[in-house]
């Protein structure tokens, strides 16, 4: 009897000490990392409407062949990329993307009245956790900063 109890409880053991080694072999062959993208605006931007941000992982070409045109026709693509409100009211706004590890991300600025310039960006490979400040002006896109290691 004591022989068989003490099968029965290696058993169990096993059994629940197997999902926990899964779980660590998951996580650590994880290749994503954290993108923080805080978009720093007032009152004046884009007329003091609401309007979208769009980041999205694409290739450079997509990237330089993207118009405001072309990003409005797919914005409500499932999966086309996240989907950003900016509310005009507040003067910053903050979204937490996770990303394959070397992915690049473009943010698109989807001003009601963009200039020919400055409503976009692109994010080379990710190769860390990071974070972006975009600093608005009226309707562009008028500085960036980086941040590595969050």
């Amino acid at each position: 009897m004591r022989g068989r109890m003490k099968s029965l409880l290696r058993i169990v053991a096993i059994t629940a000490i197997l999902p926990a080694l899964a779980g660590c072999m998951f996580f650590k062959s994880e290749n994503n990392v954290n993108l923080t993208l805080r978009i720093i605006h007032d009152r004046s931007t884009n007329n003091g409407k609401g309007f979208y941000v769009v980041a999205r992982p694409d290739t450079k070409e997509e990237f330089d062949k993207a118009t405001c045109k072309s990003i409005y026709d797919r914005f409500f693509e499932e999966d086309f990329g996240t989907n950003i409100f900016i509310n005009p009211t507040k003067k910053k706004t903050v979204t937490k993307l996770k990303i394959s590890r070397d992915q690049a991300v473009s943010v698109y600025f989807l001003f009601t009245s963009a200039k020919a310039a400055g409503w976009k960006y692109r994010i080379s490979e990710v190769k860390h956790n990071c974070s972006y400040d975009f600093i608005l002006g009226s309707s562009s896109l008028e500085k960036v900063v980086s941040e590595p290691g969050l």
